[in-house]
């Protein structure tokens, strides 16, 4: 049943311009490439030819090299080697350049008689004069400089159509130019004598003024006398540091040794403070050590030493009394005893007495001695300080006298080196020293033409020719309308594509008629691409079935029987029951594919609906596939059959019978009988045969099918050529790849 609000429908009918795939356009036009870039050679070789031999063209050259530039003036030795920088060097070409560009310096060229002189008539000018005269800008464009910069060279080119003129040029503009370069030269030379000259007056004035300078100086400041003066203030102050250095390490001890000793009194008293003696036999200054002579000095007291001598006395008197043996001297003893006690008494506190007094006086005279010392480091300091700065005038003096030594020193050797450029630039006046020297002395008279090139003229031709042909070639497939690949339909007329069909041609594994390959050759490309059209149209009707089925071309020949027959022989592989209905009643095609159809077919079922039945036949080898004929159509039929109601029956008629019935129906743009059937059926498949049909007349029948309300499935584009486009061949290959080398594969597979 027709769908014509079916999504299927909804196609957008508007076409749009789109640039041609230029690739696919360079491939299909292949032979007109091949043509362009032949005739492109071809004119260009006879271009080369006729220039070669009428017109060509001699140069004649000269080289010269680039040498280093002198030294500076005052930059040292004048034979003190100077690199040669790349930099440089460009400059220095660049300059030539500008100079062979220079007007003057050509019309002295070109005025020079040698230039102008005929080899074969030296009365009259060279041909070149002849032809261009005392044009400077032609002059340009054939007296050319040519620099080399990474070999320091360039090379001076003149060219012409006789050999003996281009000779005879170049030698005159080789002479001209050494002639300046020498002119230059000895310009340059006298202005750097000149310098010279300055220069050395200025360094001999200057060495003059800074000498008296220095002598004035000298005298001024008494140098001789500041000079020994320095030595001895030198050398005392060396001593003053070493004796500074000593009594500051001095003070620094005297002072360390006072301050312990201030620490050992501060902790004897808090000691004794803390823990007394509860006899009173030892005292704070009994805790403190004192030095050796303080000690010495207890030892040698009077006093002390009387009191020591008494109890002496009285030990040895004591002993006397007891050696006689007297018997009455208890008493005695008594009174020994008490004196010697009281002596001791005295003894102890005589020492205590001199004890406190010597730690004090210790004590006092550790800290005269730290501060005295510390006196005596301080006056030697401030002599020191003093003396330094006496030296450091001084050598200051010395230092300023010391650098106009050298200065003069310098200007001196300054003095010297000018005065030995100046003799060398004298002596080398009249020295050829310029930057630019020819190399070699001959200039060869030019054997081979310089112009024309083949190598110039062939690439240039070709590639022209082939430019050409390429653009012709985009116009043609611009200017060509014919639907040739399924991007002409999916993509310029954006209508819906179910897949192509290969040209039998460039199938090799078709080994029968086209209109059964599905059947008798199931491993070719052009049966694998009805199983593509078959798959794309069940996965468009899944959600909608379709029972009826029409195949028709756009134009005659454009193999709609051979989609349809294929097709249905596919949809009857997936296990359909498939009725294939010749719907052609102009030119039918399945009894001469089938053979063995009964002479009755559609004409005579609608006519008579219970013997449709005896016209079915099945296929010989697929029973799930069956035929059914046009039938005897003497009035040519016409398209109110597929309008009656007898179709209308013998459709509800068939459609009870089998899953999928397919016309094979008449061309869609030249009879109504295929229009009038698509309005009856529930899908259009429109096939157009590759390069006979133009994108206009697939958007007509576009329109046709959308005025019927038909519901167009997608187009089937037939005798897709390999040629055509890239993709077609890269499809074939890769196909042939995968599929063909399997030999396992076999018909059961579909």
């Amino acid at each position: 049943m027709n769908q014509p609000n079916s999504p299927l429908t909804a196609t957008r009918t508007q076409t749009h311009s789109e640039s041609p795939d230029i690739l696919a356009a360079m491939r299909r036009y292949v032979w007109l490439l091949i043509s362009g870039a032949v005739a492109g050679a071809a004119v260009s070789g006879g271009l080369y030819t006729y220039f070669r031999k009428y017109q060509p063209e001699y140069t004649a050259r000269v080289k010269f090299q680039v040498s280093a530039p002198p030294p500076q003036i005052g930059a040292g030795n004048a034979d003190s080697n100077v690199t040669l920088s790349a930099d440089d060097t460009s400059q220095l070409i660049h300059r030539q350049m500008d100079l062979f560009a220079y007007d003057p310096f050509l019309t002295e060229i070109i005025s020079d008689p040698d230039f102008r002189k005929d080899a074969n008539n030296p009365s009259r000018d060279n041909q070149w004069m002849r032809d261009n005269g005392t044009d400077l800008k032609r002059l340009r464009k054939f007296l050319v400089v040519d620099p080399k910069v990474s070999s320091a060279t360039f090379d001076l080119t003149m060219t012409a159509r006789d050999p003996m003129d281009a000779f005879y040029m170049v030698k005159a503009a080789k002479k001209v130019y050494l002639a300046y370069l020498q002119t230059q030269s000895l310009l340059y030379k006298d202005a750097r004598r000149n310098n010279l000259s300055d220069a050395l007056k200025a360094a001999e004035t200057d060495y003059k003024r800074s000498s008296d300078d220095l002598a004035l100086y000298a005298d001024t400041n008494g140098i001789d006398v500041e000079k020994s003066r320095f030595e001895i203030e030198k050398t005392a102050l060396q001593q003053l540091n070493q004796l500074g250095s000593q009594a500051t390490a001095e003070a620094q001890a005297a002072d360390a040794l006072y301050q312990a000793l201030q620490e050992q009194i501060a902790s004897a008293k808090k000691s004794d403070e803390e823990h007394p003696d509860p006899q009173g036999l030892i005292h704070w200054y009994d805790n403190v050590k004192l030095s050796p002579d303080m000690e010495q000095y207890m030892e040698n007291d009077m006093t002390l030493r009387q009191l020591e001598d008494s109890k002496l006395g009285l030990l040895q008197e004591r002993a006397g009394i007891k050696e006689t043996g007297t018997m009455s001297t208890s008493q005695r003893f008594k009174e020994i005893d008490g004196r010697i006690a009281e002596i001791d008494r005295q003894i102890t506190e005589t020492k205590n007495t001199l004890r406190r007094d010597n730690v004090s006086r210790m004590a006092e005279r550790a800290k005269n001695e730290a501060e005295g010392k510390k006196q005596l480091a301080s006056q030697y300091a401030t002599m020191q300080h003093t003396e330094e700065d006496l030296v450091r005038t001084l050598g200051k003096s010395l230092q300023e006298y010391q650098q106009k030594v050298d200065d003069l020193k310098e200007k001196y050797d300054l003095l010297t080196k000018m005065r030995l450029q100046n003799q060398l630039a004298e002596a080398n006046k009249y020295s050829d020293d310029t930057r630019v020297q020819p190399v070699g002395d001959q200039i060869t008279v030019p054997s081979e033409v310089s112009w024309p090139k083949w190598y110039v003229f062939l690439p240039l031709g070709t590639a022209a020719g082939l430019g050409l042909s390429a653009l012709l070639a985009y116009l043609l497939v611009l200017t060509d309308t014919r639907v040739r690949t399924p991007r002409d339909i999916s993509r310029t007329l954006q209508f819906p594509m179910l897949g192509f069909v290969p040209d039998e041609q460039d199938d090799r594994s078709l080994t029968s008629d086209v209109e059964t390959a599905i059947l008798s050759s199931p491993l070719s490309m052009v049966a694998e691409s009805f199983r593509q059209i078959r798959s794309h149209i069940n996965a468009q009707t899944a959600h909608a079935p379709v029972n009826t089925l029409l195949v028709a071309s756009i134009t005659p020949g454009g193999g709609a029987t051979t989609v349809a027959a294929n097709l249905a022989a596919a949809m009857a592989l997936n296990e359909m029951r498939v009725l294939l209905v010749d719907a052609n009643f102009y030119r039918p095609r399945l009894a001469q594919i089938f053979r063995g159809m009964p002479a009755e077919g559609l004409i005579e079922s609608i006519q008579n609906l219970g013997g449709v039945t005896g016209s079915i036949v099945p296929h010989p080898t697929l029973p799930r596939l069956h035929l059914l004929n046009c039938g005897q159509c003497g009035d040519g039929a016409s398209s109110e059959k597929f309008t009656s109601k007898p179709f209308r029956e013998l459709m509800d008629q068939l459609k009870s019978q089998y899953d999928l019935i397919i016309f094979d129906g008449a061309p869609l743009n030249l009879v109504s009988d295929s229009l009038a059937l698509a309005s009856q059926v529930d899908g259009v498949v429109p096939v157009v045969r590759a390069g006979d049909v133009t994108r206009g007349a697939v958007s007509r029948v576009r329109e046709q099918l959308r005025g019927v309300h038909a519901n167009l499935l997608g187009f089937v584009l037939n005798a897709a050529q390999t040629s055509n486009t890239g993709y077609f061949k890269e499809n074939y290959r890769s196909f042939y790849r995968y599929a063909v080398k399997n030999g396992s594969r076999t018909a059961s597979s579909n």
